[in-house]
């Protein structure tokens, strides 16, 4: 994915898209952070820091039911926050970050 972020997003987005659709199954919504998660990863990647921020901020304020995507979100929300000029939204991901996923390796980069 790092070295060809603009494949990852187009092979993703597809899971989005059916995902999205068979939304009101609650058995999605970790499927859903977990997709998002990786398009923003990879949006990330390529260099696209504000499409990365929206899509870490879905997975923190829609689907934080996972943890594993959800502690990725806050870590990197408290990167791109930095990066975009707000370092009360960074410090807020971070201590949400470190109050709820203390013992994930994100809590400890």
């Amino acid at each position: 994915m790092q070295k060809k972020p603009d494949e990852a997003v187009k092979l993703v987005q597809p899971i989005i898209d059916k995902l999205e659709a068979a939304k009101s199954d609650a058995d999605v919504s970790d499927l859903l952070g977990s997709a998002y998660a990786t398009r923003a990863f990879a949006q990330r990647a390529a260099g696209r820091n504000k499409e990365a921020l929206y899509d870490f901020l879905r997975v923190h304020l829609l689907y934080n039911g996972a943890p594993d995507p959800h502690a990725e979100a806050l870590y990197n929300l408290g990167q791109l926050w930095d990066q975009f000029h707000s370092p009360d939204r960074a410090k807020k991901a971070r201590q949400t970050l470190l109050e709820q996923y203390k013992n994930t390796p994100w809590a400890k980069n």
